[in-house]
Protein backbone atom coordinates (compact mmCIF):
# COMPACT_ATOMS: atom_id res chain seq x y z
CA UNK A 1 0.00 0.00 0.00
CA UNK A 2 1.72 3.16 -1.25
CA UNK A 3 -0.77 5.72 0.02
CA UNK A 4 -0.38 6.45 3.69
CA UNK A 5 -3.76 7.01 5.25
CA UNK A 6 -2.31 8.49 8.40
CA UNK A 7 -0.63 11.22 6.32
CA UNK A 8 -3.82 12.21 4.54
CA UNK A 9 -4.94 14.49 7.36
CA UNK A 10 -1.41 15.78 7.99
CA UNK A 11 -0.31 16.75 4.49
CA UNK A 12 -2.22 19.72 3.12
CA UNK A 13 -1.51 21.79 0.03
CA UNK A 14 -1.49 25.47 0.93
CA UNK A 15 -2.99 24.90 4.38
CA UNK A 16 -2.22 27.38 7.11
CA UNK A 17 -2.94 27.77 10.81
CA UNK A 18 -2.77 31.17 12.46
CA UNK A 19 -3.01 32.29 16.07
CA UNK A 20 -2.42 35.64 17.71
CA UNK A 21 -2.67 37.40 21.02
CA UNK A 22 -6.16 38.54 22.00
CA UNK A 23 -5.12 42.06 23.02
CA UNK A 24 -4.44 43.95 19.79
CA UNK A 25 -5.54 47.42 20.92
CA UNK A 26 -3.41 50.48 20.34
CA UNK A 27 -2.54 50.58 24.05
CA UNK A 28 -0.92 47.12 24.08
CA UNK A 29 2.84 47.02 24.54
CA UNK A 30 3.46 43.60 23.01
CA UNK A 31 1.48 41.27 20.80
CA UNK A 32 2.38 38.07 19.00
CA UNK A 33 1.24 35.81 16.22
CA UNK A 34 2.06 32.24 15.34
CA UNK A 35 1.94 31.06 11.73
CA UNK A 36 2.06 27.43 10.68
CA UNK A 37 2.02 27.46 6.92
CA UNK A 38 1.21 23.77 6.92
CA UNK A 39 2.83 20.62 5.63
CA UNK A 40 2.60 19.71 1.99
CA UNK A 41 3.94 17.01 -0.30
CA UNK A 42 5.73 17.88 -3.52
CA UNK A 43 7.72 15.47 -5.69
CA UNK A 44 7.71 12.83 -2.94
CA UNK A 45 9.09 15.33 -0.43
CA UNK A 46 7.40 16.63 2.73
CA UNK A 47 7.80 20.37 3.38
CA UNK A 48 7.07 22.09 6.70
CA UNK A 49 7.27 25.72 7.79
CA UNK A 50 6.45 27.40 11.08
CA UNK A 51 7.00 30.97 12.25
CA UNK A 52 6.41 33.13 15.32
CA UNK A 53 6.48 36.94 15.44
CA UNK A 54 6.49 39.19 18.50
CA UNK A 55 5.81 42.92 18.10
CA UNK A 56 7.33 45.25 20.70
CA UNK A 57 5.42 48.48 20.08
CA UNK A 58 7.23 50.96 22.39
CA UNK A 59 10.52 50.25 20.59
CA UNK A 60 8.96 49.68 17.15
CA UNK A 61 10.69 46.28 17.01
CA UNK A 62 9.72 42.91 15.57
CA UNK A 63 11.19 39.66 16.87
CA UNK A 64 10.88 36.75 14.45
CA UNK A 65 11.80 33.05 14.59
CA UNK A 66 11.26 30.44 11.89
CA UNK A 67 11.68 26.68 11.38
CA UNK A 68 11.93 25.17 7.88
CA UNK A 69 12.01 21.43 7.31
CA UNK A 70 12.25 19.18 4.26
CA UNK A 71 12.47 15.39 4.15
CA UNK A 72 11.89 12.73 1.46
CA UNK A 73 8.96 10.32 1.64
CA UNK A 74 9.04 6.66 0.66
CA UNK A 75 5.25 6.16 0.87
CA UNK A 76 5.90 2.85 2.60
CA UNK A 77 4.28 1.98 5.93
CA UNK A 78 7.39 0.35 7.35
CA UNK A 79 9.70 3.26 6.44
CA UNK A 80 7.68 6.37 5.48
CA UNK A 81 10.38 9.00 6.09
CA UNK A 82 13.16 7.78 3.81
CA UNK A 83 16.87 8.33 4.40
CA UNK A 84 17.48 10.46 7.55
CA UNK A 85 20.72 11.76 6.03
CA UNK A 86 18.61 13.60 3.45
CA UNK A 87 16.50 15.42 6.03
CA UNK A 88 17.17 19.16 6.10
CA UNK A 89 16.09 21.54 8.86
CA UNK A 90 16.89 25.26 8.89
CA UNK A 91 16.42 27.59 11.86
CA UNK A 92 16.35 31.35 11.32
CA UNK A 93 15.80 34.29 13.63
CA UNK A 94 15.87 38.04 13.44
CA UNK A 95 15.22 41.35 15.17
CA UNK A 96 13.79 44.12 12.95
CA UNK A 97 13.29 47.85 13.39
CA UNK A 98 10.09 48.51 11.51
CA UNK A 99 10.42 52.18 10.55
CA UNK A 100 13.97 52.05 9.11
CA UNK A 101 14.21 48.39 8.03
CA UNK A 102 17.33 47.87 10.17
CA UNK A 103 17.79 44.24 11.24
CA UNK A 104 20.06 41.61 12.70
CA UNK A 105 19.56 38.09 11.36
CA UNK A 106 20.83 34.58 11.89
CA UNK A 107 20.33 31.60 9.59
CA UNK A 108 20.04 30.90 5.87
CA UNK A 109 19.41 34.18 4.05
CA UNK A 110 18.18 35.59 0.78
CA UNK A 111 19.85 38.77 -0.41
CA UNK A 112 19.07 41.45 -2.98
CA UNK A 113 20.86 44.40 -4.49
CA UNK A 114 24.51 44.80 -5.43
CA UNK A 115 25.84 41.79 -3.41
CA UNK A 116 23.37 39.45 -5.13
CA UNK A 117 24.04 40.86 -8.61
CA UNK A 118 27.80 40.51 -8.17
CA UNK A 119 27.37 36.96 -6.92
CA UNK A 120 25.48 35.84 -10.05
CA UNK A 121 24.14 38.66 -12.23
CA UNK A 122 22.41 36.82 -15.07
CA UNK A 123 21.03 33.66 -13.49
CA UNK A 124 19.26 35.56 -10.71
CA UNK A 125 17.79 38.16 -13.10
CA UNK A 126 18.99 39.99 -16.23
CA UNK A 127 20.71 43.28 -15.45
CA UNK A 128 17.86 45.46 -16.69
CA UNK A 129 17.48 48.72 -14.79
CA UNK A 130 14.13 47.65 -13.32
CA UNK A 131 15.78 44.55 -11.81
CA UNK A 132 18.33 46.56 -9.81
CA UNK A 133 17.14 46.58 -6.20
CA UNK A 134 18.64 48.28 -3.12
CA UNK A 135 20.91 46.28 -0.81
CA UNK A 136 18.97 44.22 1.74
CA UNK A 137 18.75 40.64 3.04
CA UNK A 138 16.13 38.60 4.86
CA UNK A 139 15.56 35.09 6.17
CA UNK A 140 14.68 32.53 3.52
CA UNK A 141 11.19 31.02 3.58
CA UNK A 142 12.30 27.79 1.85
CA UNK A 143 14.83 25.15 2.85
CA UNK A 144 18.28 25.42 1.31
CA UNK A 145 20.64 22.44 1.02
CA UNK A 146 23.58 24.47 -0.35
CA UNK A 147 23.71 27.70 1.66
CA UNK A 148 25.34 27.98 5.07
CA UNK A 149 24.04 29.78 8.16
CA UNK A 150 25.08 33.42 8.30
CA UNK A 151 25.01 36.38 10.67
CA UNK A 152 23.76 39.60 9.07
CA UNK A 153 23.53 43.16 10.36
CA UNK A 154 21.81 45.96 8.42
CA UNK A 155 21.55 49.51 9.77
CA UNK A 156 19.66 52.27 7.98
CA UNK A 157 18.86 55.82 8.99
CA UNK A 158 15.39 57.25 8.36
CA UNK A 159 14.99 59.63 5.44
CA UNK A 160 16.21 63.06 6.54
CA UNK A 161 14.66 66.08 4.79
CA UNK A 162 17.57 68.46 4.24
CA UNK A 163 15.82 70.80 1.81
CA UNK A 164 12.31 71.01 0.36
CA UNK A 165 11.76 67.98 -1.93
CA UNK A 166 15.22 66.61 -1.06
CA UNK A 167 15.67 63.70 1.34
CA UNK A 168 18.64 61.52 2.17
CA UNK A 169 19.27 58.30 4.05
CA UNK A 170 22.41 56.23 4.60
CA UNK A 171 22.84 52.52 5.28
CA UNK A 172 25.55 49.96 6.00
CA UNK A 173 25.50 46.18 6.30
CA UNK A 174 27.83 43.32 7.14
CA UNK A 175 27.55 39.55 7.02
CA UNK A 176 29.62 36.41 7.36
CA UNK A 177 29.13 32.66 7.39
CA UNK A 178 29.16 30.99 10.79
CA UNK A 179 31.60 28.16 10.06
CA UNK A 180 33.88 30.09 7.69
CA UNK A 181 34.69 33.75 8.31
CA UNK A 182 33.98 35.41 4.96
CA UNK A 183 33.21 39.08 5.65
CA UNK A 184 30.98 40.95 3.22
CA UNK A 185 30.58 44.68 3.85
CA UNK A 186 28.32 47.08 1.98
CA UNK A 187 26.85 50.54 2.32
CA UNK A 188 25.41 53.43 0.41
CA UNK A 189 23.43 56.65 0.15
CA UNK A 190 19.84 56.97 -1.07
CA UNK A 191 18.80 60.38 -2.42
CA UNK A 192 15.14 61.32 -2.99
CA UNK A 193 14.65 64.46 -5.10
CA UNK A 194 10.88 64.16 -5.46
CA UNK A 195 8.18 61.53 -5.07
CA UNK A 196 9.31 59.52 -8.14
CA UNK A 197 12.93 60.61 -8.66
CA UNK A 198 15.65 58.73 -6.77
CA UNK A 199 19.41 58.25 -6.92
CA UNK A 200 21.05 55.30 -5.15
CA UNK A 201 24.82 54.91 -4.71
CA UNK A 202 26.17 51.61 -3.31
CA UNK A 203 29.53 50.03 -2.49
CA UNK A 204 30.47 46.45 -1.59
CA UNK A 205 33.56 44.50 -0.48
CA UNK A 206 34.16 40.84 0.29
CA UNK A 207 37.11 38.51 0.77
CA UNK A 208 37.63 34.80 1.25
CA UNK A 209 40.28 32.10 1.08
CA UNK A 210 39.90 29.86 -1.97
CA UNK A 211 40.90 26.23 -1.57
CA UNK A 212 43.68 24.73 -3.66
CA UNK A 213 42.49 23.81 -7.13
CA UNK A 214 42.95 20.21 -8.24
CA UNK A 215 43.05 18.67 -11.70
CA UNK A 216 39.69 17.02 -12.45
CA UNK A 217 39.75 16.20 -16.17
CA UNK A 218 40.87 12.97 -17.82
CA UNK A 219 42.07 14.51 -21.07
CA UNK A 220 44.41 17.23 -19.81
CA UNK A 221 46.47 18.27 -16.83
CA UNK A 222 45.50 21.88 -15.96
CA UNK A 223 47.81 23.85 -13.71
CA UNK A 224 47.09 23.33 -10.03
CA UNK A 225 46.49 26.56 -8.10
CA UNK A 226 47.50 26.71 -4.43
CA UNK A 227 45.33 28.05 -1.62
CA UNK A 228 44.89 31.73 -2.36
CA UNK A 229 43.24 34.91 -1.12
CA UNK A 230 40.37 36.43 -3.09
CA UNK A 231 39.20 40.06 -2.85
CA UNK A 232 36.31 41.73 -4.64
CA UNK A 233 35.42 45.44 -4.72
CA UNK A 234 32.18 46.66 -6.31
CA UNK A 235 30.11 49.81 -6.73
CA UNK A 236 26.65 50.41 -8.18
CA UNK A 237 24.43 53.32 -9.21
CA UNK A 238 20.68 53.40 -9.81
CA UNK A 239 18.78 56.46 -11.07
CA UNK A 240 15.01 56.42 -11.54
CA UNK A 241 12.53 59.07 -12.62
CA UNK A 242 9.00 58.81 -14.09
CA UNK A 243 10.18 58.24 -17.68
CA UNK A 244 13.70 56.83 -17.38
CA UNK A 245 15.70 54.36 -15.28
CA UNK A 246 19.47 53.91 -15.59
CA UNK A 247 21.67 51.51 -13.64
CA UNK A 248 25.24 50.24 -13.69
CA UNK A 249 27.56 48.03 -11.61
CA UNK A 250 31.34 47.88 -11.64
CA UNK A 251 33.51 45.28 -9.90
CA UNK A 252 37.23 44.54 -9.56
CA UNK A 253 38.33 41.05 -8.53
CA UNK A 254 41.84 40.27 -7.32
CA UNK A 255 43.19 36.78 -6.67
CA UNK A 256 46.77 35.81 -5.92
CA UNK A 257 48.14 33.38 -8.59
CA UNK A 258 45.28 34.36 -10.91
CA UNK A 259 45.36 38.12 -11.40
CA UNK A 260 43.15 41.20 -11.38
CA UNK A 261 40.32 42.01 -13.77
CA UNK A 262 37.02 43.87 -14.01
CA UNK A 263 33.32 43.25 -14.54
CA UNK A 264 30.70 45.84 -15.47
CA UNK A 265 27.06 46.00 -16.52
CA UNK A 266 24.67 48.66 -17.74
CA UNK A 267 20.88 48.80 -17.97
CA UNK A 268 18.42 51.39 -19.24
CA UNK A 269 14.62 51.42 -19.29
CA UNK A 270 12.61 54.06 -21.16
CA UNK A 271 8.85 54.63 -20.89
CA UNK A 272 7.74 56.42 -24.08
CA UNK A 273 5.38 59.39 -24.12
CA UNK A 274 2.32 59.97 -26.27
CA UNK A 275 1.58 63.43 -27.64
CA UNK A 276 0.52 65.94 -24.97
CA UNK A 277 2.68 64.16 -22.39
CA UNK A 278 0.53 61.07 -21.79
CA UNK A 279 2.69 58.15 -20.73
CA UNK A 280 2.06 54.64 -22.14
CA UNK A 281 2.30 52.77 -18.85
CA UNK A 282 2.12 49.20 -20.23
CA UNK A 283 4.94 49.92 -22.71
CA UNK A 284 8.59 50.09 -21.67
CA UNK A 285 11.80 49.57 -23.62
CA UNK A 286 14.61 47.88 -21.67
CA UNK A 287 18.17 47.19 -22.75
CA UNK A 288 20.99 45.59 -20.75
CA UNK A 289 24.55 44.48 -21.35
CA UNK A 290 27.49 43.26 -19.31
CA UNK A 291 31.07 42.27 -19.91
CA UNK A 292 34.00 40.76 -18.02
CA UNK A 293 37.73 40.35 -18.53
CA UNK A 294 39.44 37.02 -18.98
CA UNK A 295 40.60 36.85 -15.35
CA UNK A 296 37.55 38.35 -13.67
CA UNK A 297 35.96 36.24 -10.95
CA UNK A 298 32.50 36.61 -9.41
CA UNK A 299 31.79 36.82 -5.70
CA UNK A 300 31.98 33.04 -5.28
CA UNK A 301 35.59 33.07 -6.52
CA UNK A 302 34.84 31.29 -9.81
CA UNK A 303 35.41 32.64 -13.31
CA UNK A 304 32.52 34.66 -14.67
CA UNK A 305 31.11 34.17 -18.14
CA UNK A 306 32.44 36.79 -20.55
CA UNK A 307 30.94 39.34 -22.90
CA UNK A 308 27.21 38.84 -22.47
CA UNK A 309 24.85 41.20 -24.27
CA UNK A 310 21.10 40.74 -23.92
Amino acid sequence: MKTLTFLAAFIMCGAALFAQSSNSSDQSLIDWNLLWSGSWEESKTLHNRGEIKINIFPLNLLLRAQVLDRRPLNFELDDPWGDPEKWITNFTGGLYHRSTGSRILYGVLDEWGLPARIRNPWIRSPTYAENHKPIIADARTAVSSTREDQVYLYLSSPFLELFPNFKLRGFISGQTEIDDFTPAISGGLDFSFSKNTRLLLEAFYTEKTLLAKKANTWFSDPPVLPEREFNLYAAGIIFTCPFLSVSSDFAISDTFFWGTDIYTNFGITVTPLLPFGTRIRPLAISLAADGAGERDQCRRGTQRRRGQIR
